[in-house]
């Protein structure tokens, strides 16, 4: 017949050509990409590249921009913060350099002016706070006629700054009053606490340096009733006014 195929013993044979499946060969392995292939596949879109990068430009301005701004606000809360510390250092420390101004305890003059000193510190041109130097040291001297050289170093010192502002006040006039007493011109420092007693009556202070200007004029009456004013208006001033009376009464 046509048919090519054998039958032995009843079972079909191959036909030429044909092969087991256990002896066919393996199917052919699928090619991988070459490197060159694979290469154009992952390169990038330029286009996508360019957008990439216009989008990190605008993130990185925009932080830029908030870094500015959040800096620029911390920097004007420093500010603020700091005048306002500023501030209440001036107010407390002036507030103390008064109270101590007006006490009669042993060093009193001193740690007033340590109190004006500590105002300078941050506002060098305070003109409260350089008359009241200027009056401690020139009173303490006056009190007890100790350190005068160094004691009218300082006091000149402050009294000149306080000038150089071209303000004054009832502060400034007292430490020229007491600058006139020191120099033997009791009659100019009458003159100026009058002033300033006119407008303030119940400033110990001036009423004090009244009391010794009037000493230095020969009233010792006139030098006794300021000082019982001085001491009415202020018990603090109790002691300073006993003293100024005994000198008066010597």
């Amino acid at each position: 017949s046509n048919d090519l195929s054998l039958s032995v013993d009843g079972k079909d044979t191959l036909a030429d050509g044909d092969l087991p499946s256990f002896a066919q060969p393996p199917p052919a392995a699928s090619k991988k990409p070459t490197a060159t292939a694979a290469s154009k596949t992952d390169e990038p879109d330029p286009a996508l590249l360019a957008k990439k990068k216009k989008k990190k430009k605008i993130l990185i301005a925009a932080i830029a921009g908030s870094a500015l701004l959040l800096g620029g606000g911390g920097f004007a809360f420093m500010r603020w913060s700091a005048a306002k510390e500023r501030a209440a250092t001036i107010s407390s420390s002036l507030q103390q350099a008064r109270k101590l101004m007006a006490a009669s305890n042993d060093g009193h003059w001193r740690s007033a002016g340590a109190a004006a000193n500590a105002v300078l510190a941050v506002d060098g041109s305070n003109l409260e706070a350089l008359a009241i130097v200027a009056q401690s040291n020139y009173a303490a001297y006056l009190d007890d006629g100790t350190d005068k050289k160094q004691r009218m170093t300082a006091a000149g010192a402050a009294l000149n700054k306080a000038v150089a502002t071209g303000r004054t006040g009832p502060e400034l006039e007292k430490a020229h009053a007491l600058k006139a007493i020191i120099e033997g011109q009791p009659d100019r420092a009458k003159e100026r606490l009058a002033t300033v007693l006119t407008t303030g009556g119940g400033d110990v202070n001036a009423l004090t340096f009244m009391g010794w200007a009037k000493i230095a004029l020969a009233d010792y009456d006139g030098a006794i009733l300021a000082f019982d004013s001085a001491e009415r208006i202020d018990e603090q001033r109790k002691l300073l006014a006993a003293y100024g009376r005994g000198q008066a009464k010597l």
